[in-house]
């Protein structure tokens, strides 16, 4: 017999959100290609695009945000 078939939304989809000036931000993953870096996933404000940076000045990973 053939197992049975799953419904719905099998796991939730959580948005990853960064502080901004005081208020919550919506981030999207974005490749980074940099010096050092040949495409590494790091994070980018949703509305914006602008890139996710460090206290060490480097580009933030996507899942450290």
């Amino acid at each position: 017999m053939a197992g049975v078939k799953q419904r719905g939304v099998k796991s939730e989809n959580y948005k990853r959100t960064a502080l901004r000036d005081g208020e919550l931000v919506e981030v999207k993953p974005v490749k980074y290609y940099g010096k050092h870096a040949n495409g590494r996933m790091c994070g980018a404000f949703i509305d914006t695009g602008e890139m996710i940076y460090g206290s060490d000045g480097l580009p933030k990973p996507f899942k450290s945000i």
